[in-house]
């Protein structure tokens, strides 16, 4: 349990590393620019996803010792209703404020500059969906479930990155290596849903056998 969050910090640097060397190949040195400029917005927006996540694992293990599963609910629903308030106010802000945050990296190159603009506008929709992933993937540390924690963290850092890095410029051309953030985070939202339905139904038949 907590391999989940080692994972992500290791996989989450081979997973750059893999999408800046395809931009490289199709864009050159500016692709890698604009890939950069939105690296640094992400990291400061998901400063906000990390701090929920890490602390909810202390509270969520709490609730569990106690075997409280409806509070356990309850603060999971908070959560996911916050995350994902916040990822669609980080997708409006990325939308409105793209040309100034671009600017301020790029803002000598023209058309370094244009890449940007246009790579945080395509990338910005990952932070919908990017703070349920990882608050999820904390919950089930919490509940001491590593595996699904694990899952969570290996489809979001590494295994779909790498997947969609490949797969999505061979469909879209260059373009796909903007797409390739959004559709990891759908198809690890998806995992992540489908994981937590299982985790919840199966404490339910439980609780009910206990009874």
């Amino acid at each position: 349990n907590g391999a989940s969050e080692m994972l992500g910090t290791v996989a989450g640097a081979i997973g750059v590393l893999v999408v800046n060397a395809r931009a490289l190949s199709y864009y050159g040195e500016i692709g890698v620019d604009a890939l950069g400029v939105f690296d640094y917005i992400f990291g400061l927006f998901a400063a906000f996803f990390l701090c929920m996540s890490n602390t909810s694992v202390t509270v969520i293990g709490y609730k569990h010792g106690n075997r409280s599963l409806d509070e356990i609910k309850a603060i999971l629903k908070r959560g996911i209703i916050l995350m994902l308030t916040g990822g669609v106010l980080m997708f409006a802000l990325c939308e409105i404020f793209a040309g100034p945050f671009a600017g301020i990296f790029v803002g000598y190159d023209d058309a370094a500059y244009e890449l940007a603009v246009h790579s945080i506008k395509v990338q910005a929709v990952t932070f919908i969906l990017f703070g349920l992933n990882i608050y999820v993937s904390s919950v089930f540390t919490g509940l001491g479930d590593g595996l699904s924690s694990i899952i969570i963290a290996a489809s979001q850092t590494l295994v779909a990155p790498i997947i969609f890095v490949f797969l999505l410029p061979e469909i879209f051309g260059a373009e796909g290596i903007w797409y390739t953030i959004v559709a990891e985070s759908v198809m690890t939202a998806v995992l992540t849903v489908l994981l937590l339905l299982t985790r919840f139904k199966r404490s339910l038949l439980s609780e009910k056998e206990s009874e």
